[in-house]
């Protein structure tokens, strides 16, 4: 491959799940194969889709010699991500969700910081887009985050405030660095889990605040407003973290703890504002909700996990729920 630059002789594997994506996949193909950075493996996973999304990628792997498609039934996102990882050669490891779409120098700009700061995982910020033609605000002055392991983690359980965010598709990654690690499979919020295993074996992570990935809002997508059965893997995630910490981290334990407390609260408040599913939630689990909540209240108001905006909702959830 003559016509590769110095820097692109490394391969960057991109893996794409797809699940009934044929209204969007168009434009995230586009914005894949157009990257600057030219020497991409694309692993194109189709999770069983019904609809036109496995003919239209059938089509772009016919032009494009770097696209592999794999076929499997459907298991979500996070089985859809751990097949693609299974076959991806690349030394570098990105993701992107099949309705999103990446700037056109996104790779080109991320293994540059991997480069220049000898950094495991290289990060940026992102578009939160609702609709194909939002206006976006002009990228700010460049500025770099850069974190060691311990600063990572701390960032990770947000003892700072920082904002909720365990999102894996505006990272590039060392294969190295994430090689041991897979996808919960069958559950939401399964790249919180994911992270937590790569961040523990992180040595440098580089957060750039250049807005190099669009995330579009599909009001098609997996969220629901109302408390439901599929909610209660945060739960579990963050048991499965707690247990985890122990030999791993222990002088995080606590950090651990208060974001499993913060879970709780973060479902009770979806069940506040919106309600939750009778035929999915039992009144046992509900009322277990309230009483964990109410438990940890002065924890998590004194913290500052929570800003004051949040801190106002939990005391009026407490007093809503008041038994």
């Amino acid at each position: 491959m003559e016509y590769l630059t110095e820097m692109e002789k490394e391969l960057i594997s991109v893996i794409i799940p797809c699940y009934n994506v044929e209204k969007y996949i168009d434009r995230c193909m586009e914005s894949v194969l157009n990257q600057t950075y030219r020497n991409l493996e694309i692993i194109l996973v189709d999770d069983g889709s019904t609809d036109g999304t496995g003919e239209i990628i059938k089509k772009y792997a016919e032009h494009d010699h770097r696209i592999k498609i794999l076929h499997q039934k459907n298991k979500g996102a996070g089985a859809a991500r751990n097949a693609g990882m299974e076959i991806a050669s690349g030394s570098y490891i990105g993701f992107v969700d099949s309705d999103d779409w990446i700037a056109e120098d996104m790779y080109e700009y991320l293994i540059g910081i991997i480069k220049e700061e000898d950094a495991d995982i290289a990060a940026c910020d992102f578009y939160a887009v609702h609709g194909r033609l939002d206006k976006q605000k002009p990228a700010k002055k460049e500025n770099m985050k850069r974190m060691g392991n311990k600063e990572l983690m701390l960032f990770f359980f947000r003892v700072n405030g920082e904002k909720s965010f365990h999102a894996v598709w505006n990272m590039l990654y060392k294969r190295e660095t994430i090689d041991r690690c897979r996808f919960p499979e069958g559950k939401i919020t399964e790249d919180m889990l994911f992270n937590y295993r790569v961040y523990c074996n992180c040595e440098k992570y580089v957060l750039s605040n250049q807005k190099k990935y669009y995330y579009f809002y599909n009001p098609n997508g997996v969220t629901r407003k109302i408390l439901g059965e599929t909610d209660l893997a945060l739960l579990h995630n963050w048991d499965v973290i707690v247990n985890d910490i122990k030999s791993r981290k222990p002088e995080m334990q606590q950090y651990a703890r208060m974001n499993r407390w913060r879970a709780d609260f973060t479902l009770l408040s979806k069940a506040y504002l919106y309600g939750y599913d009778k035929n999915e939630i039992s009144k046992l689990q509900f009322v277990e909700l309230i009483r964990q909540v109410k438990k940890h209240k002065k924890y998590l108001v004194r913290s500052k996990m929570l800003d004051w905006k949040r801190k106002v909702l939990l005391v009026l959830i407490c007093c809503r729920y008041q038994q």
